[in-house]
């Protein structure tokens, strides 16, 4: 609405922008939580009990910061274990009506 009345007052449709009074509410800064150390090393370790699929995963995300997408549309041929580098090409993007699939762009890496 605010643009709509800041084009009204330049065509001269309007003297002023009654909006111009108002405050906009700000929102609440957010102060994300990150992982304490010990909740880091422990959920390695129960996951490397429990279920080694999931704590390559888990390290992998934790490692290097890859968004879960990201890290699920990763193939062999994206990784140089040499270089120890992961090259990110594509990624899994759920439907809504279920199912997945695998875009090969992704927005940042």
């Amino acid at each position: 609405m605010n643009q709509l009345f800041k084009k009204a007052k330049i065509t001269h449709l309007i003297k002023y922008n009654p909006l111009d009074t108002i405050d906009s509410p700000q929102p609440e800064k957010y102060k994300a939580q990150s992982m304490k150390i010990s909740e880091f090393n422990k959920l390695i370790k129960v996951a490397k009990e429990n279920d080694y699929f999931m704590y390559i995963f888990i390290t992998t995300i934790l490692y290097t910061g890859l968004k879960k997408s990201k890290a699920l549309g990763l193939s062999w041929n994206e990784i140089a274990f040499d270089n120890k580098a992961l090259e990110v090409k594509s990624r899994l993007v759920a439907k809504y009506q279920g199912g997945a699939i695998l875009e090969n762009e992704t927005k940042n890496i």
